[in-house]
C-alpha cells in the first residue's frame, strides 16, 4: 500500500513538473522573424552589395511573400534580385514579382507559389538582391509592408529586423617607383696656373674738411588752439498731433446669397444692416420678379429687439421687414435682420433689390434716434443665377473581352470633404446611369472617386456645371479581389483558390480564371487606391 502511495505521488508529480515546462516552452515561444542578412556590412565604393532576406523562426506552410525596401538611392541602386531558395523548395512553381524605384530608393518585391505540393515550413531565404555602390557614405535598408502567407492566403504575424551598409572611399592603386638615372661622372679639370697679384700703390688720403656748426634756431611760442564756442541747441519743438476727424460709417442694407439657386429648390438670402449712427428703427422692403422667384417663408433675426411685422406678398413680389429698438433705446452696430426662403421655378438671371427712394420715409428706411431723418443710403441690388441641378455621366473601360458583358460594372460614386454618395452602373459599353449631385457642389472643382469591387479606386477632377457632367475616367485597374486598396499577395491567393474557375477573378470575362487574368492582375501588383 504504502508503494502505491509513493507511485502515485511520483505520477502527480510529473504531471505538475510537465506543466510547469510546458508554461514555460509557451512562454518563449518566438514569432517569425523576416530580416535583412547580413545585419551591416562595409565595403568600398565601386563594389557590389548583396543581401539576403531571410525567414527566421517559421513554423507555418508558406504560400507567398511580399516586402517594401527603402535605401539611399545617393549610394546605392539595384541592378538584380531573384526569389530565395525556400518558397520553392517544395517542388512548387514559384512566381517573381517587383516594383524598382531607383529615383527614390523605394522597391517592393514579392514570391508566389502554386502548384499541389504544399507550402515550405521552416527558416530560409525569401529573397537575394544586388546593389551597385555609387558613392560614399552609410545606408540603411529598410524594411517595410511585409506580408507573409500561407498556401490558403492566411498571413503568418512576423517581426523585421533592418540592416545597413558602410561604404568607404576606394582604396587608390598604388604608385611605381621610379628608378633614377644614373649620373654622368666629369672628368677631371685640370689646376689652371695662378697669375701674379700685382702690388697696390700706396694711396693718399684726403684731408678731411672741418663741418661749419650750425647756429641754434629759436623755438617759437606755441600758437593756443581757440575754444570752440558752444552754439546753444534750442529744445525740439513737438510736432502737434493730428486729430483724426470723426467719421461716420455707412447705414445700410444689404443681402448676403450662397450659391446655387436651384430651379424648384429652396435657397436661402440673409438681409443684413450695419449703422455706426444710433437708429430707433429700420424698414426693409425687399422687391423680386414673381414671374421668376416666389417667397417661402422668413426667420427673424430680431436685430433691433423688437419685429412689429414681416410681410410676404407673392403678387407684387415683395417681402417687407421691420424691426424697431426698445422705448428710450436705440441700435448701433451689424447683424443680420433676416433670412429669406426663396424658391426660383424659371431657370435664368434674376433680382432682389431693396425698394428705396432718396429721402423717402415710406420705403425702406433707417430712422435716426437724434432727429427721426431718414439716414439709410442707396443700397445695392443682389443678382442670382438660378440654374439647371447638376447631374453625372460616366465613362470607363474594364479588361473584359465578352461582346455582350462588355464593360458593365456597378460602383460607388464619393467626393472629397463630403458624404456625398451615389451607387452607379455602366451598360456593356463602359457608360452610366445619370446620378444627381449635390447642390453645393455647383460651381466649383471637386475630387471624385470611383470604387468597384474587385478593382482599385479611380480618383477624378470635375469643375461642376449645372446641368449634365460628363467624364471619362479611363481603365479601372483590375486585381483589388479583397477590396483592401492595393493589389498584393493576398489578392494573387485569392485568384489562386478559385484558378479554373469563375468569378470576380474573371477579369477579361471569358468564363475562367487562369493565366490570361493572372497577367491582368500582375499589371498592377503593388498599386494602391487613389
Amino acid at each position: 500500500m504504502k508503494k502505491i502511495v509513493l507511485l502515485a505521488l511520483s505520477f502527480i508529480t510529473s504531471i505538475a513538473l510537465n506543466s510547469l515546462l510546458l508554461q514555460r516552452v509557451s512562454a518563449q515561444v518566438i514569432s517569425p522573424t523576416v530580416s535583412v542578412t547580413p545585419a551591416d556590412q562595409t565595403v568600398a565604393n565601386g563594389e557590389v552589395v548583396t543581401i539576403a532576406i531571410t525567414l527566421q523562426n517559421n513554423t507555418e506552410e508558406v504560400g507567398g511573400f511580399e516586402f517594401g525596401l527603402l535605401y539611399d538611392p545617393a549610394l546605392l541602386q539595384i541592378t538584380d534580385w531573384s526569389v530565395g531558395a525556400l518558397l520553392g523548395s517544395t517542388g512548387n512553381t514559384v512566381i517573381p514579382l517587383e516594383n524598382i524605384d531607383n529615383v527614390n530608393g523605394a522597391a517592393a518585391f514579392g514570391g508566389l507559389e502554386f502548384g499541389i505540393n504544399p507550402g515550405p515550413t521552416g527558416d530560409g531565404t525569401l529573397a537575394i538582391i544586388t546593389f551597385a555602390t555609387i558613392g560614399t557614405g552609410s545606408s540603411t535598408f529598410g524594411l517595410n509592408s511585409v506580408v507573409i502567407t500561407t498556401p490558403s492566403a492566411s498571413e503568418i504575424a512576423n517581426e523585421i529586423t533592418d540592416g545597413s551598409v558602410t561604404i568607404t572611399e576606394a582604396s587608390p592603386s598604388p604608385t611605381p617607383a621610379i628608378s633614377p638615372s644614373p649620373t654622368a661622372t666629369p672628368d677631371p679639370t685640370p689646376d689652371a696656373t695662378p697669375s701674379p697679384t700685382p702690388t697696390p700703390s700706396p694711396s693718399v688720403s684726403p684731408t678731411p674738411t672741418p663741418s661749419a656748426s650750425p647756429s641754434p634756431s629759436a623755438t617759437p611760442d606755441p600758437t593756443p588752439t581757440p575754444s570752440a564756442t558752444p552754439v546753444a541747441t534750442p529744445d525740439p519743438s513737438p510736432s502737434p498731433s493730428a486729430t483724426p476727424a470723426p467719421t461716420d460709417g455707412p447705414t445700410a442694407l444689404s443681402f448676403a446669397f450662397t450659391p446655387p439657386a436651384v430651379i424648384n429648390e429652396e435657397f436661402t438670402v440673409d438681409v443684413n444692416f450695419t449703422t455706426s449712427q444710433p437708429v430707433i428703427g429700420v424698414d426693409a422692403i425687399v422687391e423680386f420678379d414673381p414671374t421668376r422667384i416666389t417667397g417661402i417663408s422668413v426667420d427673424d433675426g430680431n436685430l433691433l429687439g423688437s419685429t412689429p411685422r414681416i410681410k410676404i406678398n407673392n403678387g407684387n413680389g415683395s417681402i417687407s421687414i421691420s424691426q424697431v429698438a426698445q422705448v428710450g433705446q436705440a441700435f448701433t452696430g451689424s447683424g443680420r435682420m433676416a433670412t429669406l426662403h426663396l424658391r426660383g421655378f424659371v431657370g435664368g438671371q434674376t433680382a432682389l433689390a431693396f425698394q428705396y427712394r432718396v429721402g423717402k420715409k415710406n420705403d425702406s428706411n433707417a430712422i435716426s434716434s437724434v432727429d427721426g431723418t431718414d439716414i439709410l443710403e442707396q443700397p445695392v441690388p443682389l443678382l442670382i443665377d438660378i440654374v439647371n441641378p447638376a447631374h453625372l455621366i460616366l465613362s470607363l473601360t474594364t479588361p473584359s473581352e465578352d461582346e455582350v458583358l462588355g464593360h458593365s460594372v456597378d460602383g460607388l460614386l464619393t467626393a472629397e470633404g463630403s458624404t456625398f454618395s451615389a451607387q452607379m452602373t455602366t451598360d456593356p459599353s463602359g457608360t452610366s446611369n445619370q446620378v444627381r449631385l449635390d447642390n453645393s457642389f455647383i460651381g466649383s472643382l471637386k475630387t471624385f472617386f470611383f470604387k468597384v469591387s474587385g478593382f482599385l479606386r479611380r480618383s477624378f477632377s470635375l469643375d461642376v456645371s449645372p446641368g449634365l457632367n460628363q467624364s471619362d475616367i479611363g481603365a479601372l485597374k483590375a486585381g483589388d479581389l479583397n477590396d483592401d486598396g492595393i493589389v498584393n499577395t493576398l489578392d494573387v491567393s485569392l485568384m489562386y483558390d478559385v484558378w479554373f474557375e469563375t468569378g470576380t477573378a474573371d477579369y477579361n470575362r471569358d468564363g475562367i480564371v487562369n493565366t490570361s487574368d493572372y497577367f491582368i492582375l500582375t499589371q498592377n501588383y503593388l498599386q494602391e487606391d487613389e
